[in-house]
């Protein structure tokens, strides 16, 4: 046959996966072949209706697909001319069979969806930071919204104003008597539509609002506010406040000041001297036209026969102890006493003087961490009453009862700055129908005050349908205004008063934070703006002697003390994270036991982990005199003393979940207003070997006061000897659980 042309029997099939047409020798049917088109491997099988084609030169045809082969196992024998088949790669071992050929539009409609997804996905992600960029900037927004066609800039900003800020008048500017009277209110249609607020801008008011949130030495004021919750991130309830006062109510945006460490724009140390300075400076610098604001969200304490109004570092005697009137005395002395504030206030010239006094917090929910003042007093609410003419006093709460704020509210501040806050919205049209057609609106009196009886009202309201009496109360009346036309004051100032030396600055005081491991503890956590003004001279031989943290972890082998100190940090870390707090209830109890008696098993190793560590850092003690630092010396005592606390909590959550839960289980009292439990901080410590560990911490706390004056584990060491570690069961409601 010379000189003729071989065939190659070939046949036509099709891959399951692309439907692509392929010719293929028929002796690789049975093997694993790799479609050139979509590069899946398939089994090559012979169709039912493929017949095999023995003798046709197929060169002149090419093939629909290509299939690329690697080694078959048997070659034909050259010939002449080659008819051009499917090459294929043989795989050595065949898949297993595909459930089915997926479909050109399957394909397309998986793609559809993938692209769909990423869509949705990458929108989310704008939301968000689109949410949390309103979050950040909210009061700059909400502050260009108000008029600013006629505003003159001020080339030199006061402390407290933002930068780019311009008041609404000039300092000097004389203001007319009937300023602030709205007997000619525009209409609607006539107003200006970049105000949101319904008073004509500017309105002659002035506001300094005074919060303490991280008391050094006390109960949080808001000690269940979850920031996961709250849009606004306001705790204290303040700085929805200063919104409202400015894009609300048009007070000018210089004229209004925040004072708190908790501050979004300029968080400073709420202490005693620098409080007073700055409402002295503020009630002096009041013109007659004025109606003046001046709002404390703090802790108040009866002391030395007076109301005191206690600063971010203020102490208060023990719960329980025994009546001392030197120590009162003294303790009283880091206060700002209701008396010197009645006559900073009676020497004010402002027209309207108004004070908002959000005392005697608690949230019942959260427990209590540290001493707190409890309820207000009969004999402080005698004292309130005695205030000046024409000063008037709003409170949250009548005596023997609360200001409350609940965890699972998601309210900022109490219920009664909260309430406040959304009635002092008028741009809502219910809000400002409250006083729309008031007469003492359009003679002058203060818009905020006249929300009081709403406030009233809605305040008693919400606390009754959540079990508690709370009704605010306004006492004093409004001075009658003869007129005046003194010029408009200038900004309200920040003023700090610190000591003339040179201080620890933030960044020091945060590096020691951050070192000590605290941030992640809630019971515990501070920021720098909380504490003290703390001497540059006392916390000379406290600086650190590595240059970065990547240092310090390279030489941890030559400084023993400081590695099990990192240690114990890292184990208490992981501790907090360990414990479920927070129990729904469950119509099922036998299920509902089980679930704790799962529970009880994390206590038992955490508490092993942490009493060998307590052993490792006890035979460290012995050689602590090898440690140089009397910064990493103060590390040492303050974790160790923190890891003795911290195995008093497990035991006692232990004790919590077997005799509280398990043995006895609990039946929800208010099944209206709760539907679970949390395990929260009391007093009293159940257990002795709790109590033992309790006292050696104390003893450890006392060392680092004494060895570490006037530096950060002062404040630290005095915090944690305040620090409750006892644990109670309180009923909740708890947002995550369906009631």
């Amino acid at each position: 046959m010379k000189g003729r042309m071989m065939a190659t029997p070939v046949v036509a099939i099709h891959c399951p996966h692309c439907r692509k047409a392929i010719t293929v020798p028929t002796e690789y049917l049975g093997q694993s072949l790799r479609c050139k088109s979509c590069n899946k491997v398939f089994a090559a099988q012979q169709e039912a209706t493929a017949k095999a084609v023995v003798g046709k030169p197929v060169a002149k045809k090419p093939a629909p697909a290509k299939v690329v082969v690697d080694k078959p196992k048997t070659v034909p024998a050259p010939v002449a001319a080659k008819p051009v088949v499917a090459k294929a790669v043989v795989v050595s071992k065949p898949p297993p069979p595909p459930t089915g050929p997926e479909s050109y539009a399957q394909r397309m409609a998986k793609q559809q969806r993938t692209s769909t997804k990423l869509f949705l996905g990458i929108a989310l992600i704008a939301i968000v930071a689109i949410a949390a960029g309103l979050l950040v900037f909210k009061d700059q927004i909400f502050a260009r919204l108000l008029p600013t066609a006629t505003q003159p800039v001020s080339s030199k900003p006061a402390v407290a104003v933002v930068a780019g800020d311009t008041p609404l008048l000039k300092q000097g500017e004389v203001v007319d008597k009937t300023e602030g009277d709205l007997t000619q209110l525009p209409p609607p249609d006539k107003r200006n539509k970049r105000n949101l607020a319904r008073i004509p801008a500017p309105y002659p008011g002035r506001a300094l609002l005074i919060g303490v949130r991280n008391y050094l030495y006390l109960n949080p004021l808001n000690p269940g506010y979850r920031a996961e919750r709250s849009f606004l991130g306001d705790p204290l309830g303040i700085l929805s406040l200063r919104r409202n006062l400015i894009t609300e109510m048009s007070f000018p945006r210089d004229q209004v000041l925040v004072l708190s460490d908790i501050d979004d724009l300029k968080p400073v140390s709420p202490t005693k001297e620098t409080i007073e300075a700055t409402v002295a400076e503020f009630c002096s610098t009041c013109k007659p036209p004025d109606r003046m604001v001046l709002v404390l969200a703090v802790h108040a304490a009866w002391l030395d026969g007076k109301v005191c109004l206690v600063p971010v570092d203020g102490e208060l005697p023990a719960d329980g102890a025994k009546p001392d009137a030197e120590r009162d005395a003294k303790l009283a002395k880091k206060m700002i006493t209701l008396p010197w504030l009645f006559e900073k206030l009676a020497a004010c010239k402002a027209r309207q003087k108004v004070v908002i006094l959000d005392i005697a917090q608690i949230d019942p929910e959260a427990g209590i961490i540290r001493n707190a003042p409890g309820a207000l007093d009969e004999a402080m609410l005698t004292e309130i009453k005695k205030l000046p003419e024409g000063v008037q006093v709003w409170l949250p709460c009548q005596a023997k009862q609360y200001s409350m704020g609940l965890s699972s509210s998601g309210q900022s501040g109490t219920a009664f700055l909260d309430t406040l806050n959304q009635l002092s919205t008028l741009s809502v049209d219910r809000n400002w129908k409250l006083i729309e057609s008031l007469p003492a609106l359009k003679t002058g009196t203060l818009p905020l005050l006249l929300l009081e009886p709403a406030v009233a009202q809605d305040t008693a309201k919400y606390a009754k349908a959540k079990g508690y009496d709370q009704t605010p109360l306004l006492l004093g009346k409004e001075a009658v205004y003869t007129g005046s036309t003194e010029p408009v004051p200038g900004p309200v100032t920040l003023k700090i008063v610190n000591p003339t030396e040179a201080l620890v600055t933030g960044q020091e005081i945060a590096l020691v934070l951050k070192e000590s491991g605290i941030e992640n503890d809630l019971a515990r956590r501070l920021i720098p703006s909380s504490f003290p003004p703390l001497l540059q001279s006392a916390f000379k031989k406290y600086q650190p002697d590595y240059a970065k943290p990547s240092e310090l972890e390279e030489k941890l082998s030559q400084w023993p003390l400081r590695g099990v100190t990192l240690k114990a940090i890292k184990v208490i870390d992981r501790s907090l994270k360990t414990f479920k707090m927070r129990f729904a209830e469950e119509k099922d109890e036998n299920a509902f036991k089980k679930k704790i008696e799962k529970e009880q098993e994390s206590p038992a190793y955490v508490l092993a982990e942490l009493t060998d560590l307590l052993e490792e850092m006890k035979k460290l003690d012995e050689k602590r005199d090898q440690e140089k630092s009397p910064r990493w010396q103060a590390h040492f005592d303050y974790t160790q003393a923190r890891l003795l606390a911290q195995m008093a909590h497990v035991q006692e959550y232990s004790f919590v979940l077997g005799n509280k839960l398990r043995k006895d289980t609990p039946k929800l009292k208010d099944k209206a207003n709760h539907n679970g439990w949390m395990i929260v901080p009391q007093r009293k410590l159940e257990q002795k070997e709790t109590r033992t560990f309790d006292a050696e911490r104390q003893k450890l706390l006392t060392k680092i006061i004494k060895e570490h004056p006037s530096t950060p584990w002062e404040v630290l060491a005095k915090r944690e000897q305040a620090t409750i570690l006892g644990l109670a069961l309180q009923e909740t409601y708890l947002e995550e659980y369906k009631k």
